[in-house]
């Protein structure tokens, strides 16, 4: 299959889709956008020799921040259509994957209350077998063409396979490190900061002991709570990553314990120096159905609190923090690759994890993706467009 991610002189991954415009990845934020075809091309020459002209100044304000100007000077319009959302008529879906989410371990120090890994964690094979088996799993996913991958797990922080994973995908395809932060390191710091890649600690409240409310310890590693709280670790985490100038995007679980308090916190966030925020609204699992109906409260106060979040992000936060706010409604949007190497998707049916090539489990075809995959629910996710 022919190779068709590109990492420009800017450091910016593009892909180009035919009939679909060009989509990009950009590490100094960690953010996802769609190029209009009918100027694809001039950005693409852009991002290989800044000194181009552009047709709009949206594109230097949003791609080039972090590179082609300060964070504090950029913009980032919602959803992620340029130059913006009414030169696209319709959304075709791409040819390829936007992005494929690889759990190099089932490991990890926390049981948080609403994972929705907890049966991939668990109930699944959660190591892979040697770096022979990374460099397998790698292979099958860069044959898919993603934009960017995430990895993910459990944490994987947690693997001994991290830094051999990533580089075998450096280059290739965008690189997201999701973590909690629990064990955030120096030599973790270090790793990021050489391959330049984007991460994404996970915290829902200001305050160290709500956090740990709800991203409790796991059992299995009962020593790790007599060093720091949760929260305070993603906070340490996310303080350094800024420090650093490691692009970060704080991820956010909104639950009836936090969502009246949402905007207060991303306010913070973005005083902070925090440049992107992501937001999802708690999911049902079949591992954690009764902490997700504990948990839920009134679904229309989500829509509430987004409108009040959305407003705050208009008025205050675009010039500087990107804001994403991810629904669980649209059916099958995301690809799944285990420790195990095989692919899944994730259901919202509270059934769990379901292969999407139960023939070819490790290397999935195009037409199991097709019967598999929602498309649009894919590209929306993250082009970041809700409706």
């Amino acid at each position: 299959m022919d190779k068709i991610v590109r990492k420009t002189k800017s450091g910016i991954y593009i892909r180009e889709d035919a009939g679909f415009g060009l989509i990009t990845f950009s590490p100094y934020t960690g953010l996802i956008y769609a190029i209009h075809p009918s100027q694809s091309s001039l950005v693409t020459k852009w991002l290989d020799n800044s000194n181009i002209q552009l047709p709009s100044d949206i594109y230097k304000l949003s791609l080039g921040a972090g590179w082609a100007l300060r964070f504090e000077d950029s913009k980032f319009p919602y959803p992620h259509l340029l130059p913006e959302e009414e030169f696209w008529s319709n959304i075709p879906r791409p040819r390829y994957p936007i992005l494929i989410n690889w759990l190099i371990t089932g490991k990890c120090p926390l049981a948080c209350l609403y994972c929705y890994a907890e049966d991939m964690m668990r109930q699944m094979d959660r190591e892979p077998k040697g770096e022979s088996a990374i460099k397998r799993i790698a292979e099958s996913i860069l044959e898919l063409n993603p934009l960017a991958v995430v990895l993910t797990g459990g944490d994987p922080l947690f693997s001994p396979h991290l830094a051999y994973a990533i580089q075998i995908l450096d280059g290739k395809t965008g690189i997201i490190v999701d973590t909690n932060g629990y064990t955030f390191s120096q030599e973790h710091l270090n790793l990021l900061k050489k391959h330049n890649i984007a991460v994404r600690i996970s915290l829902d409240f200001e305050r160290p002991k709500q956090n740990q409310a709800v991203r409790k310890f796991d059992k299995e590693h009962p020593i790790l709570a007599r060093v720091k709280s949760t929260g305070r670790a993603a906070l340490d985490a996310l303080c350094l990553c800024l420090d650093a100038g490691i692009a970060v995007t704080v991820q956010t679980v909104a639950t009836k314990l936090n969502v009246n308090d949402l905007v207060s916190f991303g306010d913070k966030l973005y005083r902070m120096g925090v440049t992107s925020w992501r937001i999802f609204v708690v999911s049902d699992s079949k591992v954690r159905h009764e902490e997700y109906l504990r948990l839920l409260g009134n679904p229309k106060s989500y829509s509430y609190m987004w409108e009040k979040i959305y407003k705050a992000y208009i008025s205050n936060w675009q010039q500087s923090m990107a804001v994403q706010f991810i629904l669980h409604s649209p059916p099958n949007a995301v690809i799944l690759v285990g420790p195990d190497g095989k692919f899944y998707n994730e259901s919202i049916t509270r059934t769990g994890k379901t292969l999407i090539d139960e023939l070819n489990p490790t290397k999935p075809s195009s037409r199991a993706l097709d019967n598999w995959l929602g498309w649009e629910s894919h590209v929306k996710r993250y082009l970041n467009m809700i409706d």
